[in-house]
């Protein structure tokens, strides 16, 4: 437990500086345990390595750019997403219109004939059986 408590101790040693109880506890947690005085020069030298190595930096205003680089990748995903969607709203009256007319023309061809039929409305022929056995009559009989 103790040997647990010296070690975290230890650990946050290198973050902060040490109250006077936990100072005690850490030397006393280093004279009763070798490894944890093994542990304390490993973490020792590490420190060093750290406090001499070069300090890189980024060149200047690099956070402003790259978070505009961001904005801007964002922004050209929305223009993407938004362009289906915009065809949709502005075609939505058009193709409206388009079935109102054409629904409006069925009827007004269903409603003119003698005898109301579904095919004469859209206008479409009637296919004797033969032909439709055989399509490729009809493109024999055209040569």
């Amino acid at each position: 437990m103790k040997t647990n408590k010296a070690l975290k101790i230890l650990i946050q040693s290198g973050d902060r500086s040490l109250t006077a109880k936990e100072q005690k506890i850490l030397a006393a947690g280093l004279k009763t345990n070798p490894e944890l005085a093994e542990d304390a020069q490993l973490l020792q030298k590490i420190q060093n390595k750290f406090a001499n190595a070069i300090e890189t930096s980024f060149s200047p205003w690099f956070p402003e750019r790259t978070m505009n680089r961001i904005l801007q990748l964002t922004n050209q995903q929305k223009r993407l997403i938004w362009l289906p969607n915009g065809l949709k709203l502005a075609y939505r009256r058009v193709v409206v219109g388009a079935i109102i007319i054409v629904t409006l023309l069925v009827i007004l061809n269903l409603s003119t004939g003698n005898n109301p039929n579904l095919a004469k409305a859209f206008g479409v022929a009637p296919i004797p059986i033969e032909d439709m056995i055989d399509p490729i009559s009809n493109f024999i009989w055209e040569l």
